[in-house]
């Protein structure tokens, strides 16, 4: 039954290494997106408030 599992959790993990985006993609995305965290935080306390 592990070497079951073992099988299944390596095909899922290359399934997923297929479906990822470039590296360039995924960084460019997480920059985009620590900016507008970043831009819209110190904005949140104004509308609250």
């Amino acid at each position: 039954m592990s070497a079951e599992w073992l099988i299944v959790i390596s095909t899922i993990r290359k399934g997923k290494a297929m479906i990822q985006r470039p590296d360039k993609v995924r960084q460019a995305g997480l920059i985009i997106f620590a900016i507008t965290v970043l831009l819209i935080l110190p904005n949140l306390s104004r509308f609250v408030s």
